[in-house]
């Protein structure tokens, strides 16, 4: 076996990796090459090289990336594909739910407390700031993410919704 055929053998075995991405081909086979000549000079006659399909398989099933054999039905990728589409939407939405909810905490929490009532508008520039600083504490805990504040918002967030809608 020469060098010649393990380059052939490569370039067979890139071509079975051929429904993944470039970058992911690249880092599977990079260093495949100087490896099939090393296991060469060090087994000598006794090497052989496996179908390239199958060492292809191996390569994938090794980095746990998904096998061209895996089927996937048309209906299931279209639901994956419209549920990414509506998470986008959602995660896009993110800072405007951020403003509405700090606007809710201002008009009703704030309202509620100080005003016996819901409270729309500011009256003046003081209610104003406090309306502004709502609003900017909401858009900061959605930017922060906090994991320990994230059950607590989204009770918060029904509430508002519920009470405020």
């Amino acid at each position: 076996m020469q060098a010649q055929e393990i380059k052939s053998y490569v370039r067979k075995v890139r071509a079975n990796l051929n429904h993944l991405q470039e970058p992911e081909i690249r880092e599977l086979t990079e260093n495949l090459e100087a490896d099939l000549i090393e296991r060469l000079a060090d087994e000598g006659s006794n090497f052989t090289l496996p179908s390239p399909k199958a060492y292809a398989s191996e390569l994938i099933d090794a980095a746990e990336l998904p096998n061209k054999n895996t089927e996937v039905s048309a209906l299931a990728l279209s639901f994956y594909r419209f549920w990414g589409k509506i998470a986008r939407y959602f995660k896009a939405l993110s800072p405007a739910w951020a403003i509405m909810r700090g606007y809710l905490l201002y008009s009703v929490g704030f309202g509620l407390l100080f005003f016996h009532g819901i409270h729309e508008l500011p009256r003046s520039n003081y209610d104003a700031m406090i309306m502004l600083g709502f609003i900017a504490i909401s858009v900061w805990l959605s930017i922060k993410q906090f994991n320990f504040l994230k059950y607590p918002l989204i009770v918060l967030n029904v509430i508002l919704l519920l009470t405020g809608v």
